[in-house]
């Protein structure tokens, strides 16, 4: 899938889920699995931003994006 594509292809951001540590973070939601009353297509990428540098997060989004 396109998404766990993306999320693989992340360099800075760990998958998981934010305890208000100070990594940055992300986990693919698969929402019509979660909600029964979901009906949009695709999935959704939930982002927790940490304390890194906010020029390097945008550019490892862009290069995973580059990757899809």
């Amino acid at each position: 899938m396109q998404t766990d594509r993306f999320v693989d292809s992340l360099q800075l951001f760990k998958i998981g889920y934010s305890w208000g540590g100070a990594h940055s973070l992300c986990v693919p939601y698969r929402m019509r699995g979660m909600r029964k009353a979901w009906m949009c297509e695709g999935q959704l990428v939930r982002f927790n931003i940490g304390l890194e540098s906010p020029e390097d997060l945008i550019s490892d989004i862009a290069q995973a994006l580059g990757r899809m």
